[in-house]
């Protein structure tokens, strides 16, 4: 289970207030938060305009963009601005006037050649032909915060196709602005980062600046867990002046077990703070404080200290909501003279503790060209060999034939082709760590209870579109809250074709060792079977968001998929392959081969798969392929206390009701007149727990529903 980091930053002296003169503090690990402690949702620093929330405002261009209205009222300098203007070399400025060219050179601040009122990150150009300008507006008011993001912008003079990601964001009611360091990468060679001129310019005379030289990021990762900013304050700096930057801590904690609270402080003032007080209270009940002696929190730099305080979860009913009030007081032994930023409180939900097993899914980064890959096929297979239907592979291709619309996620995700992500948690591309995956970290990871199962059904195919649909359902077991959203994807087995986009090119050292599987194989391999080839992501790469919220026990959630496939039932002609059948084969589209996975994520400091399931289009225990037919029976309530009904049946029908363990407790055949049939838990003698219901119809399984009784 993750954990939610939520934060506060410092409002000046109240929001509103019009105060002149800035001065600056240094943040590291994240974007920032909103002024009311919610993490706000940016996608992954590649996100672009086909990433909600993120528009377009201009690709590559020279000079200045068009006037832009800011949503909310915004004060800069002590002074209402409504709109700005984009220069295409890093910067904004509220002197909506200018135009011709934007100023190239990144000189000290402040500087003659740039516009009175503008907000520097001096130093990078938009001259490429991915270079963009993306602005949102996130959050709620009165707590919005307006994002400007330069993406894959250029560094002057650079000769290696360096590219960065950095953007300025303006708070709504602190005033606040902040300069953030998102990513950097190049085609060719090592990062050539832009050196950049940081600060506020209030006019030709008068400049608040990060430093009086330049300065070059890192180019950190493709998500936003190792960002960097800059945070410009309106007024004046206090001498002391300490503030909860973030409290991480599980959003849901099992009644009366403890968990951790992890603070992370910053301090805005002037001077060092060596000692301090952190306290909390549940319910407002009676306040825990310890005090920390030599916590050395730098001033107005480098100023984060993370401490824990252990906390114990008031003992009342699951699903009960507790109020968690945390701050930080008594710095340096005396008062300060800023308070607005000292105090942080959320909510925490009470839970069983109860939850399904959770399945891994393993997702790689593979390729037609790629030489190692197809011993990594290998060892996946041996995974799914040993773990069954416990593990769920999926291969997501690059620059091939079976590159389908999985490229966003491997750009976000990995760096190298093989590269692994299990649970969307990228891992190393070495072959002794796949081979790990069959021992500890395997077992870790199932061993783990998770309070939502997932179902893929209503799973079909229309073989005169070559449509495919299918529905994934997330069932809760425990109490939950957070922020989730639901995903599928549409895979297929067996696939092959010729030509470099299919054949399978083969490092010469496995084919020259008599003891590897493909001893005296060729490269390329023609005629290569390509496994669980993802072919879309049709909800996207994290599928379709669902607002932070809270679930019960029996609470569903349930989105319809649909992908078409590009290529139904295409034929190849393969003349010559170590793999049987040769001649004209199917290669591609194949219902057979079909199939669906479901999976729940969940979002806090950043994101992960919680748990999983996978579906065959073609019913696999009929002696002949036969696609799984639509689910047409109708099942309610669901969970049940008493009586479970099973409606719009056919007649003749099988029921089953089976345990999480494939006991069969309940069994029923159906007259060819009965087109209703009901379960009754008492007669069943069933206990509180998950089922697996079964409908048959002529020896074919038609449709599994998870059932949940609630006794």
């Amino acid at each position: 289970m993750r954990s939610v980091i939520l934060a506060v930053f410092t409002l000046g002296a109240a929001f509103g207030v019009q105060a002149q003169n800035y001065f600056y503090t240094k943040h590291a690990a994240g974007n920032p938060p909103a002024a009311n402690g919610e993490v706000l949702y940016t996608g992954d620093d590649l996100a672009d305009e086909q990433t909600a929330p993120w528009t377009k405002l201009t690709g590559a261009f020279s000079g200045y963009s068009a006037s832009v209205p800011l949503p909310f009222a915004f004060q800069f300098n002590g002074a209402a601005v409504t709109h700005c203007k984009v220069a295409s070399t890093g910067f904004i400025t509220f002197d909506t006037a200018v135009s011709g060219l934007a100023p190239t050179s990144s000189g000290a601040l402040p500087a003659a050649a740039l516009p009175s009122k503008s907000v520097v990150l001096w130093g990078m150009q938009a001259n490429g032909e991915n270079d963009k300008v993306l602005v949102a507006s996130l959050g709620t008011a009165p707590y919005r915060q307006f994002w400007i993001r330069f993406a894959s912008f250029s560094t002057p003079g650079d000769t290696l196709d360096s590219y960065s990601y950095r953007a300025i964001v303006l708070e709504e009611g602190t005033q606040n602005i902040y300069l953030v360091n998102q990513y950097g990468g190049q085609a060719n060679g090592n990062y050539n980062a832009p050196k950049h001129n940081l600060g506020v310019q209030a006019n030709t005379s008068t400049a608040w600046v990060v430093s009086s030289g330049s300065i070059q990021f890192d180019a950190n990762s493709k998500t936003t867990l190792d960002n960097s900013y800059y945070c410009f304050h309106p007024g004046s700096q206090f001498s002391v002046d300490l503030g909860i930057q973030a409290v991480a801590l599980p959003l849901n904690v099992v009644t009366g077990a403890a968990a951790s609270l992890q603070y992370s402080v910053y301090n805005n003032g002037s001077s060092t703070v060596d000692s301090f007080t952190l306290g909390y209270s549940i319910n407002g009940a009676v306040a825990i404080r310890v005090r920390l002696a030599n916590t050395n929190v730098k001033a107005s730099r480098e100023n984060q200290f993370t401490a824990s305080a252990q906390l114990l979860s008031a003992a009342g009913s699951p699903g009960t909501k507790y109020t968690i009030t945390c701050w930080v007081e008594a710095p340096n032994t005396g008062a300060e003279s800023n308070t607005n930023n000292d105090t942080l409180s959320f909510s925490i939900l009470s839970v069983q503790g109860v939850g399904s097993n959770r399945k891994l899914l393993v997702e790689t980064a593979t390729a037609s060209w790629c030489d190692e890959c197809p011993m990594l096929d290998r060892d996946l297979e041996d995974l799914r060999q040993k773990r069954g239907n416990d593990v769920i592979v999926v291969q997501h291709h690059s620059l091939d034939g079976m590159a389908g619309n999985g490229q966003e996620l491997l750009d976000l995700y990995v760096e190298n082709v093989p590269e692994f992500m299990l649970n969307r948690t990228p891992r190393s591309n070495k072959r002794s760590f796949v081979r790990s995956l069959m021992d500890s970290f395997v077992m870790e990871n199932l061993n783990q209870k998770v309070p939502a199962t997932v179902d893929v059904w209503n799973l079909a195919l229309d073989q005169t579109t070559g449509t495919v649909t299918f529905r994934v359902s997330v069932r809760f077991v425990d109490y939950y809250q957070g922020e989730l959203s639901v995903g599928g994807m549409v895979t297929e087995n067996n696939v092959r074709g010729t030509g470099i986009a299919f054949t399978q090119n083969l490092n010469t050292r496995y084919s020259r060792d008599p003891n590897n599987w493909y001893y005296k194989f060729s490269s390329p391999i023609l005629g290569y079977y390509h496994q669980k080839v993802a072919w879309d992501l049709p909800g996207g790469i994290w599928g379709i968001s669902r607002n932070l919220t809270q679930y019960k026990p029996g609470d569903s959630i349930t989105e319809v998929f649909s992908y078409t496939l590009p290529a139904l039932m295409k034929k190849v002609n393969i003349t010559t392959s170590p793999y049987l059948p040769v001649g004209e084969v199917i290669g591609q589209g194949k219902p057979a081969d079909l199939g669906a996975i479901g999976f729940v994520a969940e979002h806090a400091q950043g994101s992960v798969i919680l748990n999983a399931q996978s579906k065959a289009l073609w019913d696999a225990t009929t002696q002949v392929n036969e696609p799984q037919s639509a689910q047409y029976w109708n099942l309610y309530p669901n969970p049940a206390n008493d009586r479970l009904y099973i409606a719009n049946l056919k007649g003749g029908e099988r029921i089953e009701l089976v345990q999480v363990d494939g006991r069969q407790v309940f069994e029923k055949q159906l007259s060819e007149s009965e087109t209703v049939t009901s379960i009754s838990a008492i007669d069943a003698n069933l206990a509180s727990g998950t089922y697996y219901l079964r409908v048959s119809k002529d020896g074919k399984l038609t449709d599994t529903e998870i059932v949940i009784i609630l006794r």
